[in-house]
Parts: C-alpha cells; sequence; structure tokens
C-alpha cells in the first residue's frame, strides 16, 4: 500500500482486480456456458469508477513529484541537477504490484476452500447439482464477494479519512515550511522570506510567528504591515511587543491619537520593559509631543543611567525643544557609553549648534525707482543656556538713489527663549542711528529706538497655531524717507486652523503706524489663505490681501485708499541626505489699486518669490543665501511707488567659535 494515496488501501486495490477481471468473466461464461452474469451497462460503469480512480493515484504521484522538486530546489544548497518526476510512476506501479500480490493470496486461499468443500460433497449421498444449479449458487457466492468488496471499500476510505492522521501530516507540514522560511529569513533575502511566509500561512492562517515575521519585514509599509500586526495581537493577547508594533505602524501613518492608545496598552502589559517605555517615548516624539517624550526619556534614565541609546534619543528631543546646551551633554554620555562613529558626528555637529558663534552678514537690494540699499553687518550669539539664548546684533547701511545718500547704523541685544518645545519667544532691543543728511543744510544725527517682540506657539499634535509680533523699525526704502526720519510701529498676527484633511485657513491681521516729522499715517491689512498640504513640506494656497491706508503720503511712500491682491501661492522645503536645506515662498495673481476715495483701476499682474539655501560646510559652519523679488503690494514695508519692483540678497556665514 502507499499510505496517503486514495485508493490504494486493500479494499480499493481489491475493488480495482475485480472491476478488470468483470469483463472478462462475463465474456468467459456467455461463450463457454451461455449464461449472463451481469448486464454490460453495469460493467461499463465499474470500468469507468476503476479508471478514475486509476487517474486519482497517478495525478496525485504527480503532484507529490512537483512538491518534492520544489522543496528541493529551496532546501538544498548550490546546483541541482535536472530531476525527472518519478512519483506518477512509482506511485502507479508500487499500487498495482500490490494489487497483484493481494490477490494472488485471495485466490490461492479460495481455490484452497473451494477444495474442501468439492471433497466435502463428494462423500455426501445423494444427486450432484446440474450445472443451471450451479450457476445461481455461484452468483450467490459472488454477491457475497461483492457484500465483502463493500466492506473493505468502506474500511479504506475510514482510514484515508483519519482526522489524527490528517492533522499530524498538517502539523508537519507547517513545521516543514516555517523551517525554510526561517531560514531564509536568516540568510538576509528578504522578497523570498516574505514569499516563504506568506506560504506558512496559507497553509496555518493562525500560525502567530509566521504572521509577526511577514508584518516585521514590510514595516517600510505600514499600510501593509497594519493588519497583519493587529491580527498578531489577536492571536496572541499578552504579547506586549504586538502592542508595540501596531502603535510604532500607527504613527507613521500620522495617527497619533491611536499610536498612543496603543503603546500606553503595552505599557500596562510591561510597565518595567525597555521596549515598552522607549516604545511610547518614541510614539510620543513621532507624534511631536516633544514635551512628553523628553519626560518620558528622562523617567528611564533616571532608573537606567547607562542606556546609550535613550541618551541619543533624548538629544534628539532636546535639540527640537531648542535646547542644544543639554543635547550636547546628552551625547556626550551616550558617547562615553558606548563609542559610535555615527553619535560622535552627531555631537560634533550639536556642539556646533550649540557654542557661540559670530556670523557676517552682506545684504544689497535695488528697485525699479533706482534706490539701492547696501548693508554690512554681523551678529554675536553666546552659548546656549537651557532654554534661553543671548546675543549681539549691528549692522552699517547705506541707502542711495544715484543722486542722494544717507547711512545708517544699528545695534542691538537679542534674546531668545523657548521654555516649552510648541511655544518661542524672541526678542530685540536697541536703536538706531541715522546720520547727517549732506543734501539738508543744518542736518544733525539721529537716534530712534528700535526694537521687536514675536511669540510663536503651535499644537503639538495638529496644523493650529499663532504667530503674534510687535516692532519698531525706520522705514529705509529711499533716502528721502530716511532724510524724513519715517518710523513704523507694527503689530501682527497670524491665526492658522485646521479645517478637515490637509487643509487649513489662515487670517492674518496688520495694522501700522507710519509717524515722521510731517505726518502720521495709518496702514492696515486683512489677509485670508486657504493651504492645502500636497506633502509634509510642501504646500499650495489660494490667497486674498487687502490694505488700506488712512490718506495719502507726502513723506515719500506710495499710500493709496485700497489696494487688492489675489494670488495663488505655494510653499515647499527641500533637505538633501547632506543635510543642505532649500526653501521656496512664492506667489502670483493679480493686484489693483484704489486711489483716496477713488474707483479700483484695473487688475493688473503682481509676483512674489523668496527663496532660502542653507548649505553646513563643516559641523558649526553654515552657509546661507536668500533671495527675494517682488512685483506685489502685500510683502513690502513701504513702496516708494504705485509701480514698484524690487529684488535683494543677503549672504550669511555662521562660525561656531571654539
Amino acid at each position: 500500500m502507499t499510505p496517503g494515496i486514495p485508493g490504494t488501501g486493500i479494499g480499493g486495490l481489491f475493488y480495482l482486480l475485480s472491476a478488470a477481471a468483470l469483463p472478462l468473466r462475463e465474456g468467459y461464461r456467455r461463450v463457454w456456458k451461455g449464461v449472463a452474469a451481469a448486464r454490460w451497462r453495469v460493467i461499463a460503469l465499474q470500468q469507468l469508477l476503476a479508471a478514475g480512480i486509476l487517474g486519482g493515484m497517478w495525478t496525485t504521484g504527480w503532484l507529490l513529484g512537483v512538491l518534492a522538486r520544489t522543496a528541493r530546489a529551496h532546501i538544498v544548497a548550490g546546483p541541482t541537477a535536472v530531476s525527472h518526476n518519478v512519483w506518477r510512476t512509482a506511485a502507479f506501479a508500487l499500487s498495482l504490484a500490490t494489487l497483484i500480490a493481494v490477490v494472488c493470496t485471495v485466490e490461492l486461499m479460495g481455490l484452497w476452500v473451494r477444495r474442501r468443500a468439492r471433497r466435502a460433497a463428494l462423500l455426501e449421498p445423494g444427486p450432484h447439482p446440474t450445472s443451471i444449479d450451479q450457476a445461481p449458487r455461484r452468483i450467490a457466492v459472488a454477491g457475497g464477494r461483492g457484500r465483502w468488496l463493500f466492506l473493505l471499500l468502506a474500511a479504506e476510505l475510514v482510514s484515508a479519512a483519519d482526522p489524527a492522521q490528517a492533522v499530524s501530516q498538517a502539523k508537519r507540514s507547517v513545521a516543514i515550511s516555517l523551517a525554510r522560511a526561517e531560514s531564509i529569513y536568516d540568510s538576509g533575502d528578504a522578497e523570498a522570506a516574505i514569499d516563504a511566509y506568506t506560504a506558512v500561512l496559507a497553509i496555518d492562517p493562525q500560525n502567530s510567528r509566521a504572521t509577526y515575521r511577514l508584518a516585521d519585514l514590510q514595516r517600510r509599509k505600514p499600510a501593509r504591515a497594519l493588519p497583519l500586526f493587529r491580527r498578531y495581537v489577536a492571536l496572541e493577547p499578552k504579547d506586549l511587543w504586538g502592542y508595540l508594533a501596531v502603535a510604532d505602524m500607527l504613527s507613521r501613518l500620522g495617527r497619533s491619537d491611536e499610536a498612543l492608545r496603543w503603546s500606553a496598552q503595552a505599557l500596562r502589559l510591561g510597565p518595567t520593559e525597555r521596549d515598552a517605555v522607549l516604545g511610547q517615548a518614541r510614539v510620543l516624539a513621532r507624534a511631536r509631543r516633544t514635551d512628553a517624550a523628553r519626560v518620558a526619556y528622562r523617567n528611564w534614565l533616571g532608573t537606567h543611567p547607562k542606556d546609550a541609546e535613550a541618551w541619543e534619543e533624548l538629544s534628539r528631543q532636546l535639540v527640537r525643544a531648542g535646547r542644544p546646551g543639554e543635547a550636547v551633554a546628552a551625547l556626550q554620555r551616550s558617547q562615553a557609553l558606548a563609542p559610535n562613529p555615527r553619535i560622535a558626528q552627531r555631537l560634533a555637529v550639536v556642539r556646533g549648534a550649540a557654542a557661540p558663534a559670530f556670523t557676517p552678514l552682506v545684504a544689497g537690494s535695488h528697485d525699479s525707482d533706482g534706490n539701492t540699499i547696501w548693508r554690512f553687518g554681523g551678529a554675536l550669539e553666546f552659548g546656549a543656556a537651557g532654554p534661553a539664548r543671548f546675543g549681539l546684533e549691528g549692522s552699517r547701511s547705506h541707502v542711495g538713489d544715484g543722486v542722494n545718500g544717507a547711512g545708517l547704523d544699528a545695534l542691538a541685544l537679542r534674546a531668545a527663549w523657548q521654555p516649552r518645545a510648541a511655544l518661542k519667544i524672541d526678542a530685540s532691543g536697541g536703536g538706531t542711528r541715522i546720520e547727517p543728511i549732506r543734501a539738508i543744510v543744518g542736518s544733525s544725527a539721529t537716534l530712534v529706538p528700535t526694537g521687536q517682540v514675536r511669540v510663536r506657539w503651535h499644537a503639538p499634535t495638529s496644523r493650529l497655531g499663532l504667530d503674534v509680533r510687535a516692532d519698531r523699525g525706520v522705514v529705509d526704502a529711499s533716502p528721502l524717507l530716511v532724510a524724513n526720519h519715517v518710523i513704523r510701529t507694527q503689530f501682527s498676527g497670524v491665526l492658522a486652523v485646521p479645517v478637515v484633511g490637509p487643509m487649513t485657513l489662515r487670517a492674518i491681521g496688520k495694522a501700522a503706524t507710519l509717524s515722521d516729522s510731517l505726518e502720521t499715517n495709518h496702514k492696515t491689512q486683512l489677509s485670508g489663505v486657504a493651504a492645502v498640504a500636497v506633502a509634509p513640506a510642501a504646500e499650495l494656497s489660494a490667497q486674498f490681501h487687502q490694505i488700506h491706508y488712512d490718506h495719502p503720503s507726502v513723506s515719500g511712500y506710495f499710500a493709496p485708499w485700497q489696494l487688492q491682491v489675489a494670488e495663488a501661492g505655494t510653499y515647499f522645503e527641500i533637505e538633501t541626505p547632506g543635510a543642505v536645506v532649500i526653501a521656496v515662498d512664492g506667489g502670483a495673481g493679480v493686484q489693483r489699486v484704489a486711489q483716496q476715495r477713488g474707483r479700483y483701476g484695473p487688475w493688473t499682474a503682481a509676483f512674489r518669490l523668496y527663496a532660502m539655501l542653507d548649505a553646513p560646510l563643516a559641523p558649526g559652519r553654515d552657509f546661507r543665501l536668500e533671495l527675494e523679488s517682488e512685483d506685489s503690494q502685500v510683502a513690502t514695508t513701504a513702496a516708494t511707488s504705485g509701480q514698484w519692483r524690487y529684488g535683494s540678497v543677503i549672504a550669511s556665514l555662521r562660525w561656531a567659535l571654539p
């Protein structure tokens, strides 16, 4: 017999031989004895059943051969010789040989029994039966043999459908497939391992190890891995690593609230497990909840101060929170515990950001009215100390129009304070000295107090934000404005509110007072922006701006009654692997002007562009280039005429001091 192949048991083999002998027996009886034992339709049906059983045996053997050849190709290393599928032939030949042996044994035993019966009949008195009388008896014997055939065939079917044997074979198949998948996984062939674990799950969908491995191999595709990790948690609800994996995938997909719930569940299962504690800290960091992440890392390091990886991850959150000095200390701890070239390189970069630095600056601009401005200056930053940082900045400017010129000197003390990652306050205060104007008889130097305060806040987990600013400075767009000592005092605010999906609405308001020795004017601006984020660092927007002046000016700046600008804008940032950052903010549209108490004029083209390049040259040395061009009244401090275009270039180099 061939175990596992249907039709090859004792009952099945006996049935096949009986079906093969049935037409020969019927022909013999019809030709030599003239007696019919069965109908030809019954005989034909039995032949078809026998042919179907033999075909099933052959097909099963062929499939086993294909499976064996495939397994050999995956398990055996090195080149393999061409192998032929002998299973289909071997199964048939083995079954046929077993059939012949069984039938021969049965027939020999039957011959022995018949001979004993014949001898006993000869010893009994009375007439012997005729051939006509013997036929029914033989048919009855054949019917008895059919009953035995039915019983043997039923026994064969019960044996082939043994549940215990089927379960045992399935377990062996799963174990072999899983071992093969593990071997491929250890070899590092991810694609082949994915196929192998998929094959395991096709046999046993409840296999938790194959489920986790298959999900783990697809972590870079969170949308695919997430359902698998969820299934693993359903199979192994007590394994906290499953919850951590689900939280990790959810956070990568931007579903921060769900990720935090899953990581909290993992923390409940293992409150002292390193992976559970740091896993929640990482989810908090990815959700931009920097302050909560810092607390989580600090709590862990308070009881495990020798965890080098945790110190390194804490340093990233400290940099994001505006505390580079503390980040340097964290990286130094990490490097002391486990020296690593990558950490050493990052330490050099962060140390350069935290160190005192000097930033020389040169700027130049030119507008369509012929005004040119040159500015040379620099800024000195003191070393970072916790959430605060201080510095000095100064500059020397010259404004000219080809005929007249004016010089300005500015000096200010500045400070930055970031008590929380989501809140930053910048302030500066000082003065600007306006040199005497040679073209004005009796002109003398004037010192103007200047300064600014800016407060920025944004929600950690959404695009909700507020930016409020107040500043006071000299309007130096032309020599005439400088000579008239035009001072602008402005208050402005930007409120960003997420609406639905990637859309954000921004409301912008500005109120400025322009004062000089001749007059005081007021300027207001209201703007609305609908922005759609098309990528994490890119957006498209539709913008409308309206600017209003109380009255026209005689001090040298353009002050219409009302100005409207409608434009489409875009903003995007690109960061290269070498940490070079490129940012572009641009807009194009139309604008129209209404003179004081007059009607609006025609719509004309409007354009603006700002581009910034920041390139690190070495740790602590960064070069920045800024370009700006405007043919619009929106972003200008004060235009000098109605048809006004402007362009500027600013170059600076931040140099960290030892």
